[in-house]
C-alpha cells in the first residue's frame, strides 16, 4: 500500500534542505568561488608561517607578489611619463641580479618598473635588451611561483621592441649564444614546469620571440640544436620540434628562398628522427608548406640531401613533401549558383 506525502511533509522536505545549505553557507563565510576571489583580492602576502622574512614581507604595501601583473592600461595610468624618465633600466636590473631569492617586494616592484618602461616607451629598451633579459632570465628558476610569473610576463612585453637584439644575433657569435642560452630557458620552463601558468606565459614568450625573430634561420636552428632534440624529457623535445615549425610557417615565399638548402634539410632530419609524438606530422607540415612555397628544383634537392641520411627512407620523404589531400568531399561537390567566383 502506497503512502501520499502530505503538503505540510514536502515543504518540511524542502525548507530543511535549503535551509542547511543556506546556514553551511554562512557558516563558512559562502561559496568556495566566493572565498576565492577574496583571496586573490587581498592585500594580504601569501606566505608561510614559519618563514622567518614573513614579518619583513607584511610591511610591502606598494607591491603584493599574491597578484597577477597590472594590465597595459593600469601600468599607464599608474606611472606618468615623469616617473619612466626616473627609470633607469641598467640600474633596475643590476639591482634584480644582486637582489637574494628571498626579497620578493622588491624583486617585483624592479620587474614592474622595466614592463611599465617596455609597455609605454619601447624604444627605450633598445640598447639595454642584454642586461635586461639577464636579469630576466634570473628571475625565471625562482622557487616562489609569484616571481617567474611576473618575469616573463616583462620578458613578453621586452621582446616586443627587441627585433634589433635579434638582428645583432645573426651576425655576432656572442649575442647569438645569448639569444640560444634565453631560448632553451624558455623552453625548459614551458616543457618541464610544475605550475600551469608559469608553462602558459613561457610559451608565450616563445612565441612572442619567434614573431620578432620574422623568418631568420639562424634563429630557427637554435630549435633543432642537440641540446633541445636530444634532451632526456620528451616535452621539451616536442616543445622545440613545435618551435620550429613555428619558425617555418612564420616565413614568406622570398624569406623560405633565401634559406640554406642544406641546413634546411639537416634541420628537417633533425625533426623526423627526434624522438617525440609529434616529430613526424610537424616534418610532415613543414614539407608541405616548403612545397607551397619553394620552387620544384628546391624541392628536389631538400629530397637529394635527405635520401643519403640514416632513420629516414624514400616513402617517409615522399610523405613529407607529398601535397595535403582533399577530402573527396570538397573535391567534387559542384559549386553553388550562388557563390562568388574568385
Amino acid at each position: 500500500m502506497s503512502t501520499v506525502r502530505t503538503p505540510k511533509r514536502k515543504i518540511a522536505r524542502r525548507t530543511s534542505g535549503a535551509g542547511s545549505r543556506r546556514s553551511s553557507l554562512s557558516s563558512t563565510g559562502g561559496s568556495a568561488a566566493q572565498r576565492k576571489r577574496r583571496r586573490r583580492s587581498s592585500n594580504k602576502w601569501n606566505v608561510k608561517p614559519n618563514d622567518p622574512d614573513a614579518a619583513h614581507h607584511e610591511l610591502g604595501t606598494n607591491v603584493h607578489t599574491t597578484q597577477a601583473p597590472l594590465s597595459k592600461s593600469a601600468l599607464k595610468k599608474k606611472y606618468s611619463s615623469s616617473m619612466l624618465t626616473d627609470i633607469d633600466l641598467d640600474h633596475e636590473a643590476q639591482q634584480l641580479l644582486g637582489y637574494p631569492a628571498g626579497k620578493w617586494d622588491a624583486i617585483v616592484e624592479s620587474l614592474e618598473h622595466i614592463r611599465a618602461v617596455a609597455t609605454a616607451q619601447p624604444t627605450d629598451i633598445v640598447g639595454h635588451e642584454e642586461l635586461v633579459f639577464k636579469a630576466l632570465m634570473h628571475c625565471i628558476p625562482n622557487s616562489r611561483s609569484a616571481i617567474p610569473r611576473h618575469a616573463l610576463n616583462t620578458m613578453n612585453v621586452v621582446l616586443g621592441g627587441a627585433g634589433k637584439f635579434f638582428e645583432a644575433s645573426e651576425a655576432d657569435a656572442a649575442t647569438r649564444e645569448k639569444v640560444a642560452g634565453l631560448l632553451h630557458l624558455l623552453l625548459k620552463t614551458s616543457a618541464t614546469h610544475d605550475k600551469k601558468f608559469i608553462k602558459a606565459a613561457a610559451t608565450r614568450c616563445v612565441t612572442a620571440a619567434v614573431g620578432v625573430a620574422q623568418g631568420k634561420q639562424q634563429f630557427a636552428t637554435l630549435f633543432t640544436v642537440p641540446a633541445v632534440l636530444q634532451h632526456r624529457n620528451r616535452n621539451m623535445i616536442a616543445a622545440g620540434v613545435s618551435g620550429y615549425q613555428k619558425c617555418v610557417e612564420q616565413c614568406t615565399a622570398k624569406d623560405l628562398a633565401a634559406w640554406d638548402t642544406v641546413q634546411f634539410a639537416e634541420a628537417l632530419h633533425r625533426v623526423f628522427t627526434a624522438r617525440s609524438s609529434n616529430a613526424r606530422s610537424s616534418s610532415r607540415a613543414i614539407g608541405r608548406f616548403a612545397r607551397e612555397k619553394l620552387d620544384i628544383d628546391t624541392v628536389q634537392q631538400l629530397k637529394s640531401l635527405l635520401l643519403p641520411k640514416k632513420e629516414i627512407t624514400a616513402n617517409d620523404i615522399e610523405t613529407i613533401f607529398k601535397a595535403k589531400r582533399q577530402s573527396a568531399r570538397k573535391k567534387f561537390t559542384r559549386p553553388r549558383p550562388w557563390a562568388k567566383r574568385r
